[in-house]
C-alpha cells in the first residue's frame, strides 16, 4: 500500500510540473540546460510514476 502512495505522489509531481513549466526556448547561456533537464525530468517522473503503479496493481489481481 505504500508504494501506491508513493507512486501517486510521484505522479502528482511530475503532472504539477508539466503544468507548471513550458519548453524553455533556445538561449546562449548556462540556465538554458537546467532548464530543459528540469521540463524533461516532470516527464519522465510523470511516465515513471503510471508505469510503476500499472505493474503493481497488476501484482494485486
Amino acid at each position: 500500500m505504500g508504494y501506491i502512495i508513493i507512486y501517486l505522489i510521484m505522479i502528482t509531481i511530475g503532472l504539477r510540473g508539466i503544468l507548471k513549466t513550458k519548453l524553455p526556448k533556445f538561449k546562449d547561456g548556462a540556465r538554458f540546460p537546467i532548464e530543459t533537464n528540469y521540463y524533461f525530468s516532470n516527464y519522465v517522473l510523470f511516465i515513471a510514476g503510471i508505469i510503476f503503479l500499472i505493474i503493481k496493481m497488476k501484482s494485486y489481481f
